[in-house]
């Protein structure tokens, strides 16, 4: 479906693994909905949606960053030798200098 502007949303409900992805998809259809959707305001709701968009991008790389942080903690400490706690003070942290 062609929208005003040249904007073109696809109305198929596609799947999302993230809730926050079907958010994002769900507000940008309600935006470029017709009953909301008002030409002569186009530049400010084409603003919005790459506002959302950014904030989501900004959002999930965040995510990312700190799935690969866990994963890197779970890595390490399968290849430790010397078995750690992060709740249990080492020798370096518990001298007070």
């Amino acid at each position: 479906m062609s929208q005003p502007c040249g904007v073109v949303i696809d109305q198929s409900k596609p799947s999302f693994v993230l809730q926050s992805s079907a958010q994002l998809w769900q507000s940008l259809q309600r935006c470029w909905d017709p009953d909301v959707y008002l030409t002569p305001l186009c530049h400010r709701f084409w603003k919005l949606t790459l506002q959302l968009v950014s904030r989501y991008a900004t959002w999930l790389t965040e995510l990312q960053d700190e799935v690969r942080l866990v994963s890197l903690y779970h890595f390490l400490l399968k290849r430790a030798t010397i078995p750690f706690n992060p709740l249990t003070p080492t020798v370096a942290t518990s001298v007070q200098l």
